[in-house]
């Protein structure tokens, strides 16, 4: 068995990740956020289900969720997800990782700093411009630059 419903569910959440930094609609992140919580909360593991028809009756999954997890099972890799990373940075992708950084406080940062990646980030630390933007406290401020720290 190749992929295990940790790694779909893991795949939506950046599915989820990644709208959200393309201010997508939260309908629709909610759907990947949901189905990753739905798929990891299942018993069987979703690889060893013989029929993919079956998907569609998992609470929160619904046609095109069920046709991205068959596409991830049969092939180990989604197109959707493919495209998405193409679409955002690299770097912003990036920060994502970073402690206190989730879609929206990345994108917050794209958008009013033009941070793109880490180094943009460690400039706005630097020139103290970060701490003028809402929601980036000296506590936050000070986990970024720990964070940053090479």
């Amino acid at each position: 068995m190749g992929i295990h419903n940790a790694d779909i569910a893991d795949v939506f959440d950046e599915i989820g990740d990644l709208l959200s930094l393309q201010g997508e609609s939260p309908f629709r992140i909610r759907a990947y956020r949901r189905a990753a919580r739905v798929v990891r909360s299942l018993p069987q593991q979703l690889a060893e289900m013989k029929d993919a028809s079956d998907y569609p009756a998992m609470p929160g999954i619904g046609r095109d969720l069920a046709a991205k997890i068959a596409e991830l099972v049969r092939t180990g890799r989604l197109k959707a997800l493919e495209k998405l990373r193409r679409a955002v940075p690299p770097g912003a992708r990036d920060l994502l990782a970073l402690p206190g950084m989730g879609p929206m406080r990345v994108r917050t940062l794209m958008a009013s700093l033009h941070v793109k990646d880490r180094e943009d980030l460690k400039r706005a630390l630097a020139s103290g411009e970060l701490g003028l933007v809402r929601g980036f406290g000296d506590m936050l401020q000070a986990r970024l630059r720990e964070a940053l720290r090479d």
